[in-house]
């Protein structure tokens, strides 16, 4: 049989102590949800008396004008039927005014009839200030019971707060875990788990430094590669602008060099001409023949 262990004993105990407690405050939580729903609905209630109110008066109003022109309408239909040959045409006229104005009325009161019926299947039989009077007293009786169960819920607390347990209050997030190490045999008492508990925090804390700490690598690596990709791509840029500049610059030397050519090959033939010519003041009149027609053959070529 296996040894009662008081620590871990404790630990069930505080964790069954917060089940109740959290049952307790979602139930008192449901019943104020609930409530404040039904609160909002009957305050939406108050504007609608006073319409209510106003289209219980007017239909009365039209009933006793729709009355009134049947009554007359009734009347003149008596009047003509006693009216001799020149009166009946005035008669016909209030019997034609005495009904359309019984049918206006009747609409109206149709109309304001069906409005009632809306306002009757929410309020029932009650009206005016009986009706007002209802409204506020469910309105106050809403908010005591809303008001009643937020007390409980903070009162509960309190009480919680007041008992003292085997942990610290910081630590109680922590209640499952310091269980799980009496689970696992990894403690044996509540200065061993507490141990334990610190180191995971210790551990957890150095995780989430390193963590920290690496992202910040990774992004700053991110940041010199996007710097390094950028710098490359003006490198690439600047040099494309100079092989362009360098290859307008051969454009320009080759024609220089091919006008130097021509100069060249112009100045030789100007060069052998002079020669020729110095020969020729030197020669018979038949080899200036000669000459003459070898120079023009160097003059075309």
């Amino acid at each position: 049989m296996a040894t009662p262990n008081y620590d871990f004993d404790q630990l069930l105990s505080l964790r069954a102590t917060l089940s109740c407690l959290f049952g307790f405050v979602d139930s008192k939580k449901r019943n104020i949800d609930k409530n404040t729903a039904d609160l909002n609905k009957v305050k939406s209630y108050l504007p609608q008396v006073k319409a209510y109110s106003s289209y219980l008066v007017s239909y009365e109003y039209c009933k006793q004008d729709e009355e009134k022109y049947w009554n007359m309408y009734l009347q003149e239909v008596e009047n003509l039927k006693k009216a001799n040959i020149f009166t009946r045409g005035k008669i016909k006229k209030r019997i034609a005014h005495a009904n359309e104005n019984s049918s206006f009325y009747h609409q109206k009161a149709y109309g304001y009839q069906k409005e009632i019926e809306k306002y009757k299947a929410i309020f029932g039989d009650l009206t005016g200030d009986a009706l007002t009077k209802k409204l506020n007293e469910i309105i106050k009786g809403l908010t005591d019971a809303i008001n009643s169960d937020i007390n409980s819920i903070k009162k509960a607390f309190a009480d919680f707060e007041a008992k003292e347990y085997i942990i610290s209050k910081s630590d109680i997030p922590y209640l499952d875990y310091l269980i799980y190490l009496f689970d696992t045999h990894r403690a044996d008492s509540i200065k061993e788990a507490l141990q334990l508990l610190d180191e995971n925090k210790r551990h957890n804390e150095i995780m989430s430094t390193l963590n920290a700490i690496s992202n910040q690598i990774t992004q700053s690596i991110n940041n010199l590669s996007n710097t390094i990709i950028q710098a490359a791509r003006s490198i690439n840029q600047n040099l494309n602008t100079i092989n362009s500049n360098l290859t307008q610059i051969s454009y320009s030397v080759d024609s220089l060099n091919s006008k130097a050519s021509n100069i060249i090959s112009n100045q030789l033939k100007t060069n052998e001409l002079l020669e020729i010519g110095n020969r020729i003041s030197a020669l018979s009149y038949q080899e200036l023949r000669y000459q003459s027609f070898a120079l023009s053959r160097i003059a075309y070529r």
